[in-house]
Parts: structure tokens; sequence; C-alpha cells
């Protein structure tokens, strides 16, 4: 495959994948975490006030509430299988 061609397949699917957030929060964060040694794409939000509870930092994406929103692993996002 074509680099260009892996580009626009990547971007239909997060924006496919994007559906998904929460729109009745206010975005501060959209990170795409890809990680070709492990074959996998993560998408992870991070939500205005999403810091308040004192267990999530903005500089640690592990540890937001959205964290791999994505869940490649568990096959809920299978656009994004031939990518990686």
């Amino acid at each position: 495959m074509k680099t260009e061609e892996w580009i626009n397949l990547l971007e239909i699917a997060i924006i496919s994948k994007l559906e998904e957030i929460d729109t009745d929060r206010k975005l501060k964060i959209l990170d795409v975490g890809i990680f070709p040694w492990h074959g996998l794409i993560e998408l992870s939000t991070y939500y205005e006030n999403d810091d308040t509870d004192g267990n999530c930092y903005i500089d640690d994406i592990a540890s937001w509430p959205a964290y791999n929103f994505s869940a490649q692993r568990e096959g809920e996002w299978p656009d994004i299988e031939a990518l990686c």
C-alpha cells in the first residue's frame, strides 16, 4: 500500500471513530497514538474538567478517562486492522 493511500484510509477510519466522542463536553485534546511495534493505533480524548477528580493528568494519556476509546484490541475498530 502506498503511503498516500495509507494516510487517506487512516483519515477515514479516524473520522468514523470520532462519531463516538462525547459531543456534550468540551474536547481539549485528541491524541492519536501510533505504535507500529505493537500493530496498534489508539485514539484518546481529554475533555475539559477531566482532571477534577485528581486521578487524571493532562501529561499522562493513560490516566485520561477516555484513554484508548478506540478499543482496537477488543475488535471494536475493524476499519483500522489492515492499516496496522
